[in-house]
């Protein structure tokens, strides 16, 4: 499953500094029950326009997160092989970040990956 969720931001101190957002994305792991192999990792990305990036590797995939305070816009991806409450991660994402404005789309894998995998059931 891949939640791709795009927003506008109010909560300025988890869009702009590095600590917030890597506690942010060690409570989201937490929040939908994955488990860490690697991260969080967040860095200052200095292009145009300029924001934060950051990762945390999954063994069930990753969740991603890019934000660009110059206009208060996130972009959050939770992807898995593992089925999660998508409306709590949803939720857990509009509250944490104050979202304003979002859009949100989910893409469900192909296959029945818990069945194949039977430790992700």
């Amino acid at each position: 499953m891949h939640l791709i969720l795009d927003g506008v931001a109010t909560n300025l101190g988890l869009i702009t500094q590095v600590a917030e957002l890597k506690d942010w994305l060690s409570a989201a792991v937490e929040a939908i029950g994955m488990t860490v192999i690697d991260g969080p990792g967040v860095i200052n990305f200095p292009g145009q326009p300029p924001g934060l990036s950051g990762v945390v590797i999954l063994a069930e995939s990753s969740i991603t997160v890019h934000t660009f305070p110059e206009t208060n816009v996130v972009m959050v991806d939770i992807f898995s092989c593992k089925d999660y409450d998508v409306d709590k991660a949803i939720q857990m994402v509009r509250d944490t970040f104050r979202l304003v404005e979002y859009g949100v789309k989910v893409v469900r894998r192909p296959l029945d990956m818990s069945r194949l995998v039977p430790t992700w059931r």
